[in-house]
């Protein structure tokens, strides 16, 4: 290599290291509540479903979506807490999204995990992250019962 020529780098492909922080976030915040997670990011031939956990005999299905905010945005969140932000803008999931993450969730329990823990309920939540610029958490939003 050249003098004075700078080393290669690769790109670094940022939406999947935001995706991947916030599903880190949502499972830290899961199992905060008492919850194990039986599987993250199962892929199935419809899709992928983003966690899986268990407490007290109820199954949760869970969609996790992300989102950075401007460094502006950060003053208005609450410390870590829920946002009153428009769940539209934010992606919240459409009926298609909503009928296609039952079609995981039916694939998933049709596959019989072994050792997978009875349930009584089933429940599909979304959890919303927003991360500041240097990837630090500014909110957190639970959508119980939500797809």
């Amino acid at each position: 290599m050249p003098v004075g020529t700078p080393p290669a780098t690769h790109p670094v492909d940022t939406r999947t290291t935001l995706g991947s922080r916030g599903e880190q976030i949502a499972v830290d915040h899961l199992t905060g509540l008492g919850f194990t997670v039986l599987a993250r990011n199962h892929r199935t031939r419809h899709g992928e479903i983003d966690a899986v956990a268990y407490r007290d005999r109820l199954l949760v299905f869970v969609e996790v979506k992300t989102r950075r905010v401007p460094d502006a945005a950060q003053g208005t969140a609450a410390s870590g807490q829920a946002t009153s932000q428009d769940p539209q803008s934010i992606g919240w999931p459409r009926r298609a999204q909503r009928l296609r993450a039952r079609r995981l969730a039916l694939e998933w329990l049709a596959a019989g995990f072994p050792g997978s823990p009875p349930a009584r309920e089933i429940r599909f939540d979304v959890i919303m992250v927003a991360l500041a610029q240097d990837g630090s958490r500014v909110s957190l939003q639970h959508l119980e019962g939500t797809l």
